[in-house]
């Protein structure tokens, strides 16, 4: 599926998300065009003046960090502001509508803290590794 074009060139897109079952991930698209039912974007769209934007959706004190940058400015946050600990460190993920457990063990809703950028990556933000 072809996403429908932008009224202007140049225009800074505005990135708004909704919850994937299947996943318990964050579908993206941009909040002037929303997704057809059964066929959501998987990735934030961008005009070709304006870098793609990804918006953090970690929840803090209830509340949404709603940081918004490239990927690799999405990753530095992140990092900086929600991965703490040593790279071994187990932490939850507290991602928006995140249903995250461990294969084999329902019980167990954390994972090394080197681990969650690929987890947010795929799970999250629709972009697969190496790409």
């Amino acid at each position: 599926m072809t996403p429908p074009p932008l009224a202007a060139e140049g225009l800074q897109m505005r990135v708004s998300s909704q919850a994937c079952a299947s996943h318990g991930g964050i579908i993206c698209y941009p909040s002037d065009h929303p997704p057809i039912a059964s066929q959501p974007y998987s990735t934030p769209l961008r005009s070709h003046s304006s870098p793609l934007l990804f918006s953090c959706r970690w929840l803090y004190d209830d509340a949404l960090c709603k940081f918004l940058g490239t990927l690799d400015e999405l990753k530095a946050h992140c990092r900086t502001n929600h991965f703490s600990g040593p790279p071994d460190a187990q932490i939850e993920c507290l991602w928006e509508a995140c249903t995250y457990h461990k294969r084999g063990d329902h019980t167990v809703h954390v994972m090394r803290r080197d681990c969650i950028w690929r987890h947010t990556c795929e799970v999250h933000l629709g972009v697969k590794r190496g790409t």
